[in-house]
């Protein structure tokens, strides 16, 4: 890739990060990149322990993925990351560990977003869930990705904003387990998960 693509890139993330600024980086790339969206059906399971993780942003933010999380992830049915891996290598570990579906967020490298999708949504248990990274600043992103989705969505997965999140809104429950490795823009390094029955779906930050 030019030095002058990079260049932008990294412009636009400084901006949003630390100015604010709105950009819609994820559209940017996006543009350049190509991107693909996905819809994937698990099947009837019942019952199933999820776990969630976004934003490891390794090497930049950490070497390797936290202890605590290889451990409990060892014990789920399926791996949810939401982006911002930085390293494919972080994907490859997680493959090791089991099922993971995961989508790609706006600092992610080409070899990431040629193999993920930019949005995803999954079936599990006759719920519908949403996966997405999210872009822009972290005010206003739950509306933004509220309209990436149908209107009967049941859960949106997200990241992005480093900050955790597990909260119903309109019926939806936004489930954001922030960040297990970022100290820098994050208060607190956590990681999800969630626990699909028949008749409901529940959320739980967990701090690393």
């Amino acid at each position: 890739m030019p030095f002058a693509y990079h260049f932008n890139i990294i412009m636009c993330i400084t901006m949003q990060h630390i100015l604010g600024i709105p950009f819609e980086i994820n559209l940017f790339i996006k543009s350049v990149l190509g991107g693909k969206n996905s819809i994937t059906n698990t099947g009837d399971w019942k019952n199933m322990i999820i776990g969630v993780t976004s934003d490891t942003h390794i090497p930049s933010r950490a070497k390797k993925i936290p202890k605590k999380i290889i451990e409990d992830f060892n014990d789920v049915d399926m791996i949810l990351h939401l982006g911002d891996f930085q390293n494919i290598e972080v994907l490859r570990e997680l493959q090791n560990l089991g099922d993971v579906r995961a989508v790609y967020g706006n600092m992610d490298p080409y070899d990431i977003r040629k193999e993920l999708p930019e949005k995803d949504l999954l079936h599990i248990g006759g719920y519908k869930i949403g996966l997405i990274h999210g872009s822009g600043a972290p005010w206003g992103l739950e509306k933004r990705i509220r309209r990436q989705f149908p209107e009967d969505i049941d859960v949106i997965v997200y990241g992005h904003s480093h900050k955790p999140l597990n909260e119903v809104r309109d019926g939806v429950l936004f489930f954001n387990p922030g960040t297990p490795t970022d100290k820098v823009f994050a208060s607190v390094n956590t990681y999800g998960i969630l626990e699909v029955e028949e008749g409901k779906i529940n959320g739980r930050i967990v701090k690393v």
